[in-house]
């Protein structure tokens, strides 16, 4: 399955650390995860596999 999520940003609070915690229980399940943030702002790791595009440009 292929799963996208939008979030405004990866600042750090509550819906963030949701949103990492689900997307690297998909990826353990073998699930293609995209991440598309609108701001450019990242305070935790994300999970190994994870397509990452931040304010319009993508993370190492």
């Amino acid at each position: 399955m292929r799963i996208l999520f939008v979030i405004d940003g990866l600042p750090g609070g509550g819906a963030e650390k949701v949103v990492l915690t689900l997307a690297a229980q998909f990826l353990r399940d073998g699930d293609r995860v995209s991440l598309i943030s609108l701001r450019d702002v990242c305070e935790y790791p994300l999970p190994e596999g994870l397509d990452y595009q931040g304010g319009g440009r993508s993370l190492p």
